[in-house]
């Protein structure tokens, strides 16, 4: 019975090893046909590996059917691979031509090239899925979970690099250098914004479909896709990884992280869907006669509203003659950079208060953080717009009437708390613009959402900390609710790392770039901190040092400044023993 299942053991690893093989060489030929330009030798030889590789994959899949001992609970086990590979052998057999004809002849590669690069993703995807099945692993690993979150960013980063790096990525005359694509690809993860080479003539559609990929993935957050995988086809998490998923949602519940990872998705792409609608008819398309370049731009401009990226895809973004007076296209940007802000905890509790009110006629009451942060969102974006028609910040674009500046003020304010959209020349804004502008920016959003910041919620916790200690309050009240001395402390480390993050860029920026002007280097490291993406021009500019510390200082604010210092520290341990206290005079 023991040699039975140790044959069995041999037999299950082989096919384990050759399924990797062939994911990991599936993955290699499709970079090698979306990435290269290959010619027609090349082509028809990528086309056979590609159908073998097929073959291989169903065949490994058929032959683990007469091993196992229970059939039923191993075609539940490996259930997305074996619809997969049914799928594949139905498509042959219902082919008029058989399979071993297509490997000898080319006759029909143009009808099934793309059919086959398809199969390739799929056979990837089921690799995937295997991968994360041993997501068991990860719980073994002795390392703060914020550190896997940061090294999922990190890793994403990389492959993005790598893959603006391919010749199809980028236009024929033009080789993009590596610190460039990084920057770039660190830009798109950290849904960030700042661009060192325009995107609308410095990528090709492959290069751009690659950038919106990376704003995807790095809005919702590496290790939440992950963990929507492992969850929803895996059969569950573990205990390590919802610990992970918990710190990037900012949910204190662990037996809540499944559910919420649905309905993130089903929140994502409703609202990217519903842009991508209103978004398409706003640039006076219709459904009669299908505008692929106006749904090209819409799809690529909802998800990077959405994600608060401020990337765009057209000469001179939002400041484009086009596009800076159509107020339903801006009217609809400034809903998705809304929607994205707030997250998606925050509106669906906006969700369920209304069904409560509405179905139940009972009146059910938002948390404290909902309501801190709608408060707080509102108040910045009235103050904002205020202050910044006060100060006549658009003296210089001479095209707008009093309507519009007060318009595109509002609109200034919404993209700049942190999605880095601008329908004006930032450049020619005067310093005090500039410094209401970063307020904003280093307050940011809602925690939980896909923007960035010290976020809302920290920034009223540390002002009324202040308020209530110079009147002599012990605890901090709000709402009739007292928060507690743990959010206190964890607001005031936010702060203070966020500061010392800041002060670090600043210092740095200075340092190598003397020649120019200090505002304009303020602007751009705490809109690099802050993942907002606003420049006032100089990113272009920047020398390699300078580059670098600005690709630093996104991911850190993309992970989270407190997140960041956390991550190189050892998980929490409780001390068995107490030691004496000391007052020390301070002040």
């Amino acid at each position: 019975m023991s040699e039975i299942k140790e044959k069995y053991k041999i037999i299950n690893t082989i096919l384990d090893i050759v399924f990797t093989t062939i994911s990991l060489l599936a993955v290699a030929l499709l970079i090698a046909i979306v990435g290269f330009y290959l010619d027609y030798q090349q082509t028809k030889l990528v086309g056979t590996l590609m159908r073998v590789t097929t073959l291989v994959f169903v065949v490994q899949e058929f032959i683990r059917w007469f091993i196992v001992k229970d059939l039923k609970s191993y075609l539940k086990k490996r259930l997305i691979e074996n619809i997969l590979a049914s799928l594949i052998i139905l498509q042959y057999i219902i082919q008029p031509i058989g399979y071993l004809t297509k490997i000898t002849s080319f006759d029909f590669i143009d009808i099934t090239f793309v059919y086959f690069g398809l199969l390739q993703v799929i056979v990837f995807i089921a690799f995937f899925i295997r991968f994360f099945k041993y997501n068991a692993y990860i719980g073994r690993v002795k390392l703060h979970p914020v550190f896997i979150t940061a090294i999922s960013f990190a890793v994403m980063i990389v492959i993005g690099t790598l893959f603006l790096m391919l010749p199809k990525a980028t236009p024929i005359d033009y080789s993009i250098s590596f610190l460039d694509a990084l920057f770039t690809a660190t830009s798109a993860v950290c849904v960030t914004g700042l661009n060192v080479i325009e995107i609308s003539s410095g990528f090709t559609t492959f290069g751009k479909i690659i950038i919106l990929c990376l704003i995807q993935i790095g809005g919702i957050g590496v290790m939440v896709l992950s963990a929507f995988v492992a969850s929803f086809f895996l059969g569950g998490l573990s205990y390590k990884m919802r610990v992970m998923v918990k710190e990037m949602l900012s949910e204190d519940n662990l037996s809540e992280v499944s559910i919420i990872l649905k309905r993130i998705t089903i929140f994502t792409l409703t609202f990217e869907l519903l842009g991508v609608v209103l978004l398409y008819f706003s640039l006076g398309s219709n459904l009669n006669e299908l505008d692929f370049n106006n749904l090209t731009l819409a799809i690529f401009h909802s998800i990077s509203s959405f994600c608060n990226a401020g990337f765009y895809i057209i000469p001179d973004g939002l400041n484009n003659i086009g596009l800076h007076d159509n107020y339903f296209f801006l009217s609809v940007t400034m809903f998705l950079i809304i929607a994205g802000s707030l997250g998606y905890i925050v509106i669906y509790e906006i969700y369920i208060y209304y069904i409560y009110k509405i179905k139940k006629k009972i009146k059910k009451r938002l948390t404290l953080t909902s309501r801190i942060v709608l408060v707080t969102t509102i108040s910045i974006i009235i103050i904002g717009s205020v202050l910044i028609i006060i100060f006549n910040s658009f003296e210089n674009e001479k095209w707008m009437s009093w309507t519009e500046k007060i318009y595109h003020g509002i609109f200034f304010v919404i993209s700049g708390r942190g999605c880095g959209f601008s329908t004006i020349n930032i450049g020619q804004l005067p310093t005090i613009t500039l410094l209401i502008v970063s307020v904003i920016m280093w307050i940011g959003t809602s925690p939980g959402s896909t923007g960035g910041g010290i976020k809302e919620t920290t920034f009223t916790v540390i002002v009324l900390h202040f308020f209530n200690y110079i009147r002599g309050k012990e605890h901090v009240e709000i709402y009739h609710r007292r928060i507690d001395r743990g959010t206190i402390l964890k607001s005031q480390m936010i702060f203070v790392s966020a500061f010392l993050v800041l002060f670090i860029v600043i210092f740095a920026l200075v340092f190598f770039q003397p020649d120019m002007e200090f505002r304009d280097l303020v602007f751009e490291s705490i809109s690099a901190v802050s993942t907002t993406g606003l420049s006032t021009g100089i990113t272009s500019d920047l020398i390699t040092p300078s580059k670098i510390v600005i690709i630093l200082a996104m991911y850190i604010g993309r992970i989270g400044t407190l997140s960041f210092f956390l991550a190189f520290s050892s998980e929490k341990e409780e001390l068995k023993y107490d030691i004496p206290s000391e007052k020390i005079i301070v002040g």
